[in-house]
């Protein structure tokens, strides 16, 4: 069983894989990266910004190569890989030094508030999300903001501030991932319930998760 499982799953990524054409839109690249890494298929979206890197390079195009950094940086923090993910940030802060672009320098900040919190750094993790709220009002980055805040929330025992940023992201109408921003907030929520020894609405949550 366990033999027909692997080659079930190895199938399902060389298929995933192939269906990253190299002739694509930076665009589709994102999305593509972004559909694979719902889906816990990060070995093809590692492959998509692959090609959204070579093709920005190729474009010359900065804005797209700093996003692309971004990207992957975020992408190496699900796989608690600090180091390259401090790399990939790194070389995304370099390119944010030649240009003017505040979306740029809002993930930057995203990124940096994620590192700190996952360092126990929770009120700098506050502040430097504070000050990335300031410089972009694009929706999905404003929604992964306050998935994150209301994770520190959590850590401060601020359950009801955690609960209000939960509740916003159960109803959220964000265009490109509405359903996951809605499971992760139901698995906060769930947590939170469960921290506070309210069985029933953890298991609640648990379930819509």
């Amino acid at each position: 069983m366990a033999a027909v499982f692997f080659v079930l799953s190895n199938l399902f990524l060389l298929r995933a894989q192939d269906s990253i054409a190299p002739n694509q839109s930076i665009k589709d690249y994102f999305d593509l990266a972004r559909t694979f890494r719902h889906q816990n298929q990060l070995a093809p979206a590692l492959k998509a910004l692959e090609y959204a890197a070579e093709k920005a390079e190729k474009e010359d195009n900065i804005k797209a190569l700093l996003d692309t950094y971004h990207k992957f940086a975020l992408l190496y923090l699900e796989l608690d890989n600090s180091e390259t993910t401090l790399f990939y940030w790194d070389r995304a802060g370099v390119l944010l030094k030649d240009i003017e672009y505040p979306y740029g320098s809002a993930v930057h900040k995203y990124i940096d508030a994620t590192l700190l919190f996952r360092e126990a750094n929770k009120f700098q993790a506050r502040q430097k999300l504070e000050e990335a709220k300031a410089l972009s009002n694009d929706k999905n980055l404003l929604n992964n903001m306050l998935l994150l805040e209301a994770r520190i929330f959590i850590e401060l025992e601020n359950f009801n501030e955690a609960a209000t940023n939960y509740n916003a992201l159960l109803v959220n109408s964000d265009k490109d991932e509405r359903p996951y921003l809605a499971t992760q907030a139901n698995l906060g929520l769930a947590d939170m319930y469960y921290k506070d020894d309210n069985l029933e609405d953890s298991s609640k949550h648990a379930e819509a998760a």
